[in-house]
């Protein structure tokens, strides 16, 4: 049965977890921008994204062969311009080149007077691009383990632990990526077939009072008592080995 004390700190978990719904939201917001944030500092070019640069008609002047870029060859192209802000400049290409001496382009120039082959608006939306899938991808990755964590905290305040099936002897041991995972030591027992991934939900130590988050020191020997049902997807369970609780939260680990 799940003690009080360790209800209590599952409950303190959970409270702590809408502190970890702020925080990925500002990960997110952070993510989504970095990618502008950096474009704007290493090359100040905060004019060209805000549209203030020029745009001119320049005539390419020379195409050279300038090393790698990404497995693909580097161009950097000579281009010159006239009129009321005549100039002349440079820019680099990666891959193939579309342009030939003596062709005119479209270019943008800031005050700085270095021309830039791509619009505003093409940088801007490459940019955002960029930075929205950062955001979804990392965001959602740590919102899945937030949420899965959340629900079988939930699952195991609410029903308890109550109605464990029989204990059974189980190995811990650090399986892919220094996960722990376990198997049981029974041939007959339903999790001696595969290995099962563990997530810790409330350790217990003799003396200490009950912890919550990453598991720690459970390599060895332990009894298991499955929950028969929690209402979660993954099952619950009970380690003990003398004094020692653990409840955590079992999901097949992968055979690859």
């Amino acid at each position: 049965m799940l003690r009080a004390d360790e209800a209590g700190a599952l409950r303190a978990a959970h409270a702590r977890s809408r502190i970890q719904w702020v925080l990925l939201a500002g990960l997110m917001v952070l993510l989504a921008v970095l990618p502008t944030l950096l474009y704007v500092v290493t090359d100040g070019r905060l004019d060209h994204l805000l549209g203030r640069d020029e745009q001119v008609s320049a005539r390419v002047d020379a195409i050279q062969e300038d090393g790698k870029c990404r497995y693909r060859p580097k161009y950097w192209v000579e281009v010159s311009w006239s009129g009321h802000t005549a100039g002349s400049g440079g820019y680099k290409r990666c891959g193939e080149v579309p342009e030939v001496v003596g062709q005119t382009v479209q270019v943008w120039v800031g005050q700085d007077g270095e021309p830039i082959p791509s619009s505003p608006t093409t940088d801007r939306l490459g940019l955002g691009t960029l930075g929205l899938g950062l955001a979804a991808i990392v965001g959602g990755l740590a919102a899945y383990f937030v949420i899965r964590a959340g629900r079988a905290r939930i699952a195991l305040l609410r029903r308890g632990g109550n109605l464990l099936q029989s204990a059974v002897p189980v190995e811990v041991s650090n399986g892919h990526q220094g996960r722990p995972q376990l198997r049981a030591t029974v041939p007959t027992s339903e999790l001696a077939t595969h290995p099962f991934r563990i997530t810790g939900l409330v350790h217990t130590r003799p003396g200490s009072a009950p912890t919550t988050g990453k598991l720690r020191d459970l390599a060895g020997t332990w009894s298991l008592s499955l929950a028969t049902e929690t209402g979660s997807r993954e099952r619950i369970g009970l380690l003990e080995r003398g004094q020692e609780r653990c409840w955590v939260a079992l999901r097949q680990a992968s055979t690859r």
